[in-house]
């Protein structure tokens, strides 16, 4: 019932990912297992009222909470390739894939068929 911003501020926000950004492999990849522990707990003791109260997102939008998980798939997945690791977008789940495509081609304003090769 109390509204949390992810992070106090922008530069706090920025300030995070630079320090995570350079940490050592294990480093991370034991702050990602900790951190996705707690949240996995979190979720886990969510109520069907907590699930469908509205959150806002990092850009102000107001949305269901029922779309939290689906932004913390797509956040780690599409930075665990952007981070230069050995993970590439085909090793990642195809599921994953498909939404991940439809959502952007639906930014885009068309399908993924009809957004092939279409860059920024």
């Amino acid at each position: 019932g109390v509204e949390t911003p992810m992070y106090p501020s922008r530069a706090e926000r920025d300030a995070e990912i630079a320090r995570w950004a350079s940490a050592p492999a294990p480093e991370l990849t034991s702050h990602l297992q900790a951190v996705s522990e707690r949240i996995g707990a979190a979720y886990a003791a969510m109520t069907e009222e907590a699930w469908s109260a509205s959150v806002r997102t990092a850009r102000g939008d107001a949305v269901s909470a029922r779309i939290v998980p689906w932004f913390r798939a797509r956040e780690t997945y599409v930075h665990v390739v952007d981070l230069a690791t050995e993970v590439r977008c085909a090793a990642l789940p195809a599921g994953f894939c498909r939404v991940l495509l439809e959502e952007v081609a639906d930014a885009l304003g068309g399908s993924p068929d009809e957004n092939a090769g279409r860059g920024p």
